[in-house]
């Protein structure tokens, strides 16, 4: 696919980025709001590990929705930059 999406040109390939990310913004959404609700459930239920440690579960469970934000946060930086470069033709500054 590299292969394909390399021979565009510069501003094209920053329109199929502008078209495309918006996908990975509502996965990342997604990975927010279900892991969010994921990690309450095992806070809430003083979730331990079955194991000899007995480790609690929440704060290993609350890095997906931390993951899903700073994924939302990266995605959005790279949209922005793409929307940016697809309407004025170069780069940010």
């Amino acid at each position: 696919m590299d292969l394909v999406f390399s021979s565009f040109a510069p501003r094209t390939r920053a329109v199929i980025d502008v078209l495309v990310l918006p996908v990975i913004l509502f996965w990342a959404v997604v990975f927010i709001y279900y892991g969010s609700l994921f990690a309450w459930e095992s806070w809430q239920d003083s979730e331990i590990s079955f194991s000899l440690v007995e480790a609690t579960l929440w704060p290993v469970k609350a890095a997906i929705p931390v993951a899903g934000l700073v994924l939302f946060l990266q995605t959005m930086a790279l949209w922005i930059r793409a929307l940016h470069f697809a309407v004025t033709g170069r780069e940010m500054e």
